[in-house]
């Protein structure tokens, strides 16, 4: 019976040492888990920006940034602006003056330049000079032509294309108006109306 005890106090001991063994290893691993997620939560913080930048104002800090290196180099030394862009100042020159005339103008347009428009493309839709995508390139140039003529105006196939757009979005939001009920189309003076007082 002795010998029984004695296996059993063993065996008890044994298992409180294993009990032991396992709850230490809990602690460490705990312990190894919150340190891991102190660093993780630190390099977060670190990464994170300090304070929230409105996108509109990064952007103009960015091309006022780049406005102001063209600056730099346009009034610069040769040097500099060869070892900046592989350009001489006069290549970098021309180039400026190459881009200047090439951009794209913006033009205003008024009711008049609308009208001539208009009416070219009225005439060769009924000549039926219109594409599915679009109209034909001739088209395009008698345009350009036609409003360059008759509204003394430096256009190009561009503004146009522009505007087609511009009157093709009005054109969408008139005729979603017209659909709904209260409102109507005035042909004396060809505005909308409001039929009802409840809109």
């Amino acid at each position: 019976m002795s010998t029984q005890s004695g296996q059993l106090v063993s065996n008890s001991r044994s298992e409180e040492e294993i009990r032991r063994k396992r709850r230490k290893r809990k602690r460490v691993v705990v312990v190894l888990e919150v340190s891991i997620m102190a660093i993780i939560a630190n390099r977060y913080q670190r990464r994170r920006s300090r304070h929230i930048v409105d996108p509109e104002e990064a952007l103009e800090r960015n091309v006022e940034g780049r406005k102001q290196m063209l600056r730099n180099l346009y009034q610069g030394s040769n040097r500099y602006c060869y070892d900046s862009l592989r350009l001489t100042k006069r290549s970098f020159g021309d180039l400026c003056d190459i881009l200047r005339k090439s951009s794209r103008g913006f033009v205003p347009w008024n009711d008049e330049m609308d009208k001539v428009l208009l009416d070219a493309f009225a005439a060769y839709f009924n000549k039926g000079d219109r594409c599915q995508n679009g109209w034909k390139p001739h088209v395009y140039s008698a345009a350009v032509k036609n409003v360059r003529e008759k509204c003394n105006v430096n256009i190009t196939k561009c503004n146009i294309d522009s505007r087609s757009k511009t009157s093709d979005k009005h054109y969408h939001v008139i005729s979603g108006l017209l659909s709904t009920s209260g409102f109507g189309w005035d042909w004396d003076k060809n505005k909308l109306k409001v039929d009802s007082d409840s809109v």
